[in-house]
């Protein structure tokens, strides 16, 4: 593989296919940023499941379109189109901050974590598809 180079996968519901998946994604960001800081693999890992997770168990979709490339710039980019129900993660307010530990409750933090990792993000609903297009940056390795 050369620089540039696109991993297309598609991608089903089953828990197999999401680890099948992760381990591809972050092979082929390995090829391509031999250098790549512990951040990146991680936040990459870390939108890919919570994108994959959110798609299949919350918005009734039954396959993805994955591309992830290396761009030019030292991003990694992962672009993700489902056949799920309409979703504009943009639309989607913040959740409230708990006060205590005993007021946190489980999930919900998906969104949070995928704008926290990702470096820029864009949402589009294109002939009934959901896009969605992550970038990661190195911060290891601008610091």
């Amino acid at each position: 593989m050369g620089v540039n180079a696109v991993l297309e996968l598609v991608v089903h519901g089953e828990h197999h296919e999401l680890e099948r998946t992760r381990e591809l994604v972050v092979a082929h960001l390995r090829r391509q940023r031999p250098g790549a800081g512990a951040r990146m693999v991680y936040a990459t890992e870390l939108v890919l499941e919570e994108w994959l997770t959110n798609v299949f168990a919350h918005g009734r979709g039954t396959r993805v379109e994955l591309k992830a490339t290396a761009i030019p710039d030292g991003d990694f980019e992962l672009r993700f189109e489902d056949d799920g129900i309409a979703f504009d993660p943009s639309a989607q307010p913040q959740p409230e901050r708990a006060r205590s530990l005993d007021e946190l409750q489980p999930g919900g933090f998906g969104l949070v974590l995928i704008r926290r990792f990702s470096r820029s993000w864009r949402y589009a609903r294109e002939q009934g598809r959901n896009v969605m297009v992550m970038r990661i940056t190195d911060d290891d390795r601008r610091s």
